[in-house]
């Protein structure tokens, strides 16, 4: 799972430019499918058929979502001394990033700082910059062109008993969905992957996805915050998080009965979780034409929107684990049928 994880945090992708983690996960999920394609946003999309006697019949459909980008920044003009000035794009954190480096799409480095200050609450960004050794503003203007963008930039370490690097929001979604497939034999389901964009900034890749495959039932698999001040938050290191609430969705009885039940027949330990604010890209998957039955399968995180977000290995594992019994389990015949109680 580390080199997974290693080989998909080192792709660069900011929402948006997602299209280098989507040829990385393309190629390692190819031998596993039976198609991929990439639609006209950016989402990278395939399915996995039923295989055997399980392959005889009209399959329902089940849709794993897990978006690829992470968060970075855009160019949007320069200083007198050759530093840049930019906007986040996604969930970067200026406090967490001030000092680290950052890189552009063509492999150049700079530094995320500022105007020196005494307290970090005076970290603004009208005050930061991006430094990448640059003499002038001409000499900026013609190394990196306003319009482009960046990612935190760092490698995949160990952390005593855990990971820590960039980009875990939400490569460790991709690596759970990737390392599942992997393991999976017969299945029941028509198995629907939809690697998103734009994750970072909106539901939009989620909802053109689930309308492109209009599953029976859909689940993101995403990273959310542990130990923080977010209200029932997740921890690290407790097992993957079941999502009953955010800001923006709620889970509905027929989605949380067919985790609950997956969760059961692969003995993982897992933990539930209500967000008073914030929201997965479930709020866009749910609302798609009918509606869709819809889970949120989190995996706990520390320092979101830094270059050293950490997750537990444990918990990936159990995310893996629960993944694969869905995908193994027979759907629960309430799903899909719009009967009281199962959307």
């Amino acid at each position: 799972m580390k080199e997974l994880l290693a080989q998909l945090t080192a792709a660069w992708g900011p929402p948006g430019r997602e299209q280098a983690v989507a040829a990385a996960i393309a190629d390692l999920i190819r031998p596993y499918v039976d198609e991929v394609r990439t639609d006209a946003l950016g989402n990278l999309l395939a399915v996995r058929r039923p295989r055997g006697a399980a392959g005889t019949g009209a399959a329902r459909k089940l849709l794993l979502v897990a978006h690829m980008d992470a968060p970075g920044g855009i160019v949007t003009g320069y200083t007198d001394r050759g530093q840049l000035r930019f906007a986040p794009v996604g969930g970067l954190s200026l406090v967490a990033a001030w000092g680290q480096r950052v890189r552009f799409a063509d492999g150049r480095l700079g530094v995320l700082g500022g105007e020196p200050v005494d307290d970090p609450k005076e970290v603004k960004l009208q005050n930061c910059w991006v430094d990448i050794g640059a003499r002038s503003r001409e000499e900026a203007e013609a190394w990196v062109r306003a319009g482009e963008f960046f990612v935190l930039h760092g490698e995949l370490t160990e952390l005593g008993s855990r990971w820590a690097g960039p980009a875990l929001d939400n490569r460790a979604g991709c690596a759970a969905i990737i390392a599942a497939l992997r393991r999976l034999g017969d299945s029941p389901w028509e198995v629907h992957l939809a690697f998103t964009v734009q994750g970072q900034v909106a539901p939009r890749g989620a909802r053109t996805a689930t309308y492109q495959v209009r599953p029976d039932l859909a689940v993101v698999v995403d990273a959310t915050p542990a130990e923080g001040k977010e209200g029932a938050a997740a921890r690290l290191g407790a097992g993957p998080a079941l999502r009953l609430k955010d800001g923006g969705w709620a889970l509905r009885p027929a989605a949380r009965a067919a985790l609950e039940r997956a969760a059961a027949a692969a003995g993982v330990q897992w933990q539930p979780e209500v967000l008073p604010t914030g929201s997965t890209e479930a709020a866009g998957v749910q609302s798609v034409e009918e509606g869709v039955p819809t889970g949120v399968l989190g995996i706990p995180l520390r320092y979101r929107g830094t270059p050293a977000e950490v997750v537990d290995p444990g918990d990936l594992e159990g995310a893996v684990a629960w993944l694969h019994a869905l995908m193994s389990q027979e759907p629960a015949p309430e799903l899909g049928t719009g009967a009281a109680g199962g959307a």
